[in-house]
């Protein structure tokens, strides 16, 4: 991204750490970053293609920032305490009306980073995915909460849940 795209996705995040996303327009953005509406779309096309570049770099940035050598829960309890940092951005794509293609590219992420902490080979990964969809329900729900709940203790009990997921994809399997 280019200077203008940079400062257009700064003023944007700044801002959602200020009010909600459904608050903020292009206009608001492209003073904010300094910029004219028309630069703002030739970099992106909506403010939903700008949150979804936003919640894909910042996830993709967490990803890469997790140890490879941490497998397992250790790594979606990094992942989860990332997320809770950066509550004001997780929250988005559960709580308000992004674009639908925001919700797509986000639970795909989360869904490839969550099967890849556990890996399995590529014949049985299509069982895990449904686990994995299972468990981003659970995530949205948590980043809801109005309440502060701790990462740690949100990993224990999604563990736990899952605990029993060998024997139902085994039971699942003709």
């Amino acid at each position: 991204m280019d200077n203008a795209g940079n400062r257009i996705a700064k003023a944007f995040r700044d801002m959602l750490m200020e009010r909600r996303y459904n608050a903020i327009t292009v206009r608001m953005i492209a003073n904010r970053a300094e910029v004219t509406p028309r630069t703002f779309y030739s970099h992106f096309r909506t403010k939903d293609d700008l949150l979804s570049a936003t919640l894909i770099a910042d996830l993709n940035q967490a990803v890469r920032s997790i140890p490879c050598t941490k497998r397992g829960w250790d790594r979606i309890y990094k992942l989860l305490l990332h997320m809770k940092r950066n509550i004001w951005l997780y929250r988005i794509p559960f709580q308000e009306t992004a674009d639908a293609s925001v919700h797509f590219h986000f639970h795909r992420m989360l869904e490839d980073f969550i099967i890849n902490a556990f890996p399995r080979s590529i014949d049985d990964r299509k069982p895990y995915a449904l686990i994995a969809d299972a468990m981003i329900v659970r995530i949205s729900i948590w980043l809801s909460l109005p309440v502060s709940y701790p990462a740690s203790r949100f990993t224990e009990e999604l563990r736990i849940s899952m605990r029993d997921v060998p024997d139902i994809i085994a039971a699942m399997m003709p």
